[in-house]
């Protein structure tokens, strides 16, 4: 008699949705070449890193029977406190009005673990939630003080973040198209549209100095966004292939805040 094969414990230590820890390191790298290197910024990435491995325990604590939820308490509290000490790391490097982020931060983190509780943690929604906090980091490291930078909210800050959204969600309808809604010609032109207003919303933003260079960028990730789910219907494209040509476009992306001018 065959033995029988043992389930697969839940991977609350080690996240598998591989490609979020893109969404957390690329918008820190992001604001520390707009704002110069600080010290903070390491700080805010070890929060980044750890409040997200504390989310994804968290989850599954939640998501578990009650007989099996302890199977997962070692794992969430070892990561609050690794969160927590980054955190007063950062409190201390950056001042108290880094809590003001905190604070505001909890809105589209509480949205999205709601929907994670309801069965809904890969759905659009959660994803564009997400990716609001995600790109909230960016702002985080140029200016870690909320009310410093509510006083002084420079427009090429403003652009900047704005970017990152885009650009982020943006990822997460094309790996969508070619993924769980591969096939769906709705999502699809979702996809496309959504790609395409922010060539036109960068556009315009060019007429008040907005370099050229980030409608380009846009315009090429709408070629992306258009071609490769097209390309994916005819032959299977691997997860690490989609991966490697997001990593790819995150480079690109990266490389522009870095480009003198832009």
């Amino acid at each position: 008699m065959e033995p029988r094969k043992r389930r697969k414990a839940p991977a609350v230590w080690v996240p598998r949705e591989h490609g979020a820890w893109s969404w957390l390191v690329s918008p820190v790298i992001a604001g520390t070449i707009v704002a110069g290197p600080h010290l903070h910024q390491l700080f805010l990435l070890g929060v980044a890193l750890g409040g997200y491995l504390f989310f994804n325990a968290a989850s599954w604590w939640a998501k578990m029977p009650l007989r099996r939820r302890g199977e997962a308490v070692p794992a969430v509290a070892t990561y609050a406190a690794v969160t927590a000490l980054w955190g007063i790391a950062l409190l201390v490097s950056a001042g108290w009005g880094v809590l003001g982020w905190f604070a505001a931060l909890l809105v589209p983190l509480a949205v999205a673990y709601l929907l994670t509780l309801r069965g809904a943690g890969r759905s659009l929604g959660s994803g564009l939630a997400t990716a609001v906090a995600s790109s909230a980091l960016l702002l985080i490291a140029i200016q870690p003080d909320l009310p410093a930078f509510l006083r002084d909210p420079r427009p090429a800050w403003w652009w900047a973040v704005a970017i990152m959204y885009g650009a982020t969600a943006g990822t997460l309808f094309a790996v969508k198209s070619m993924i769980r809604e591969s096939g769906s010609n709705r999502f699809l032109a979702a996809s496309i549209a959504w790609h395409l207003a922010w060539v036109v919303v960068t556009g315009i933003g060019t007429r008040y100095g907005l370099p050229l260079a980030w409608p380009s960028y846009f315009l090429l990730t709408t070629v992306r966004a258009a071609v490769l789910p097209l390309v994916a219907r005819r032959r299977s494209l691997r997860p690490g292939t989609i991966g490697l040509v997001e990593l790819g476009l995150t480079i690109v992306l990266l490389a522009l805040y870095a480009w003198p001018g832009v």
